[in-house]
């Protein structure tokens, strides 16, 4: 039996021998401690990694692309109505971007589950909550762009997020090297200040959204 072997940190079922990414999400595999060993032995692991990484930058630009561009058709809406205020420039926004990130994760629902898990202080302890969240993400996205109940809405939203933001910083603070899973696990991310920023910033405009709606 192979002592020393890689894994894929959302499909622990894919090992393998030598680094490398998992064939079923893309992901770079990890050895047993939770670290990429392939940055570290030689210049053709670093390579492999920057290639792999830069390779997957392009889906990013869309994902971006759609949600601005969904953001402002809502607005140009709004204003076309008379009707545009800070909060709903806000909530189209936050919806947009929810809509996409929550079905991006769920083409691979099994694998997102474990790998929020990873940091997330809910999927820890609860392993349904990582199944069940990018279904709640889509319902809370459309939500917001609906309209509907926006009180409760931001509030769960504000309360989700801040969670993951708790969990993101504390893996972050502790140097463990995790996959950001936030964009489902076809487009890898390693887990950094930028997925706490994101979580964050998240937070923070479903905030402004109660802080409006309540004033």
């Amino acid at each position: 039996m192979v002592e020393n072997y890689y894994v894929c940190p959302n499909h622990p079922d894919v090992k393998k021998e030598n680094p490398g990414e998992c064939p079923t999400c893309g992901m770079l595999l990890q050895d047993r401690k939770g670290n990429v060993i392939g940055l570290k032995i030689h210049k053709k692991g670093r390579k492999f990694k920057e290639s792999s990484i830069l390779s997957k930058q392009q889906p990013l630009v869309v994902i971006l692309t759609i949600v601005f561009l969904t953001t402002f058709l809502f607005s140009a809406r709004d204003y076309a109505r008379g009707t545009l205020i800070e909060t709903k420039v806000l909530s189209s926004l936050l919806g947009s971007a929810m809509l996409v990130f929550g079905s991006l994760k769920m083409f691979d629902v099994k694998g997102f589950a474990q790998g929020f898990s990873k940091y997330d202080l809910i999927a820890q302890r609860y392993e349904i909550y990582g199944f069940l969240y990018p279904f709640l993400q889509v319902v809370l996205a459309l939500a917001f762009l609906l309209d509907l109940a926006l009180v409760s809405v931001g509030f769960t939203t504000f309360l989700l997020f801040s969670i993951s933001t708790t969990g993101i910083l504390a893996k972050l603070m502790k140097g463990e090297n995790e996959v950001d899973v936030g964009l489902g696990t076809y487009i890898p991310v390693p887990l950094s200040y930028f997925s706490l920023i994101e979580s964050l910033g998240i937070s923070v405009m479903a905030c402004v959204i109660l802080v409006h709606l309540w004033l």
